[in-house]
């Protein structure tokens, strides 16, 4: 995950899992700010459009 960050920015990145077949992996990149940009703010611009 740190280093599909690096290449193509925090902006375009969203977190999934393959649930039920797997248990979901919460990267730690070192930021509250980061992992609410993966799993919250991201997949919302994903699904519905740029704020």
């Amino acid at each position: 995950m740190d280093a599909l960050v690096r290449t193509v920015g925090i902006d375009v990145t969203v977190n999934g899992s393959d649930r039920p077949y797997a248990a979901p992996v919460v990267p730690d990149l070192g930021a509250d700010t980061a992992r609410h940009a993966l799993r919250t703010t991201n997949p919302l611009c994903l699904l519905h459009g740029s704020p």
